[in-house]
C-alpha cells in the first residue's frame, strides 16, 4: 500500500505522504520523489549512504532532505531503495540509506528542486501529514 498521492499542479508536481510517525512521513515523502522522477522504482542496492540535516524547523529539514535527494540523483546517479530515518529533535534527522545507481533511461521527468509553495508538515489523528511540490 502507497503512503503517498502525486498531486497534478500547473507546472508543478506534488506529494502528499502521511505516517505514522515524522520519520515515516520523510521515508514516503522519498517515495513519492522517486514515483515523479522514475519510470521504474530503485530495487537493487549497491551502495550505503548516511546523510544528517539540521534546520530551524521541520518544514526546513524537510526541503533540505528532498534536495539532496534530488542531488544524489541528478548528480550521482543514485536513488534509495531504503531509507531509516531517526530524528534527534524534529530539526535534527539522520538517515541510513541503501542506493541503487539509476541508468538514465529510467529517468522520467527532471525534478529540479522541491519549493517552499502549499509546503506543509502536521500532525494529524493517527499520526502526520506532510504536503511538498516540486518544481519540474
Amino acid at each position: 500500500m502507497k503512503n503517498y498521492e502525486l498531486l497534478e499542479h500547473t507546472a508543478d508536481m506534488g506529494v502528499r505522504a502521511w505516517g505514522a510517525t515524522l520519520a515515516a512521513v520523510f521515508e514516503n515523502m522519498a517515495q513519492g520523489l522517486y514515483a515523479i522522477a522514475l519510470h521504474h522504482p530503485p530495487q537493487d542496492a549497491r551502495e550505503k549512504l548516511g546523510l544528517s540535516f539540521n534546520a530551524e524547523n521541520p518544514e526546513d529539514l524537510l526541503i533540505l532532505f528532498l534536495q539532496e535527494l534530488v542531488y544524489l540523483l541528478y548528480t550521482r546517479n543514485l536513488a534509495a531503495t531504503r531509507l531509516l530515518i531517526t530524528f534527534d529533535s524534529e530539526t535534527r534527522l539522520h538517515a541510513q540509506g541503501d542506493f541503487e545507481h539509476i541508468r538514465p533511461e529510467n529517468l522520467a521527468v527532471e525534478v529540479k528542486s522541491p519549493t517552499y509553495h502549499k509546503l506543509k508538515i502536521s500532525r494529524q489523528n493517527e499520526g502526520w501529514m506532510a504536503e511538498v511540490y516540486f518544481d519540474l
